[in-house]
């Protein structure tokens, strides 16, 4: 039976509607998803390969098939079939290689999101310690329940009216963090409380090598923007990611260095001048040092296949 033209446009409409909102607009400033399962959406498509980043957002990713070789605050990890990491934020988060076959599933949550999700359920949500950030397998009964949780958000979509998209979002997130409450045991309580000033210091120092990691490399400069010692400074890194301050600033140095080969095709020499390093030869020093090749070992192992 032919369709009525006008339901045809309706639904079509609809369909890209939804598409627009679901890439671009991230439901009224709740979450974003991104997929190989409903959409052509690659992994390496948002995360460029071998790529240092600093989440800005609490962040799910779960895998059905395949594998996934991903880094988060400085910890090599494989992902398989059936389960799922959380990387929480202003984590340091890589991917190294995805298998073709990998089915997957991304969702980032701003912290409006996490937040409204928190007062909605009454709660308040301890931050994780280190060692939470761990790829986890899933049984067999949640692997099921966060991948239904999901097709039926995305079904969602469909056919939800615009209006009532954020709302939708809204209740999504309320079940996807009780579901992490459950499966990953979250400490919570009633009464929230403010952030520690050891928190806060973190948080900070990562705004700061944002701002002057492409120049500075030293603790002492960090430590002092936030008038403490190096000695506190490291403490508190290490407390909250599991790295040094010394190892935070290397692995962003040499992030940008390795974008600067990628995306520029930058000599060493320009790559060294830029980074504020004295010489090309003390460069090449503080890179393999980090990485373990040469700057030109690295560009011929990593760069020059691409």
């Amino acid at each position: 039976m032919r369709k009525n033209p006008t339901n045809r446009y309706i639904e079509d409409t609809i369909a890209r509607i939804g598409t627009i909102v679901r890439y671009t607009g991230q439901f009224e400033q709740y979450v974003a998803l991104y997929d190989n399962i409903y959409s052509r959406t690659r992994l390496t498509d948002i995360y460029e390969p071998d790529k240092t980043y600093l989440m800005g957002e609490f962040t799910c990713l779960w895998i059905q098939q395949g594998k996934v070789s991903i880094t988060i605050n400085g910890k090599s990890q494989t992902m398989e079939r059936k389960s799922i990491v959380i990387i929480p934020m202003q984590a340091s988060f890589k991917v190294h290689q995805v298998t073709p076959e990998t089915r997957f599933a991304f969702v980032r949550y701003s912290e409006t999101a996490i937040i409204q999700s928190i007062k909605d359920l009454g709660l308040y949500m301890n931050r994780f310690s280190p060692g939470r950030f761990d790829v986890t397998d899933l049984s067999n009964e949640a692997f099921k329940e966060i991948s239904g949780l999901y097709d039926e958000f995305c079904e969602g979509l469909s056919h939800k009216e615009l209006k009532y998209l954020d709302i939708y979002a809204r209740s999504f997130c309320n079940l996807i963090l009780v579901f992490l409450l459950n499966s990953f045991s979250i400490d919570t309580q009633i009464k929230g409380k403010a952030i520690s000033r050891q928190e806060t210091v973190y948080r900070q120092f990562i705004d700061l090598l944002n701002l002057y990691a492409h120049r500075e490399r030293e603790v002492q400069f960090y430590a002092d923007q936030l008038h403490i010692s190096p000695k506190y400074l490291s403490t508190v890194t290490q407390t909250y990611s599991g790295k040094n301050a010394s190892e935070w600033i290397a692995e962003y140095v040499i992030g940008l260095a390795i974008e600067m080969m990628r995306e520029k095709r930058c000599k060493i020499q320009d790559i060294s001048v830029n980074l504020n390093f004295p010489t090309q030869s003390f460069f090449g020093r503080y890179f393999k040092r980090t990485t373990g090749l040469s700057p030109k070992q690295y560009t011929q192992k990593y760069i020059e296949k691409d």
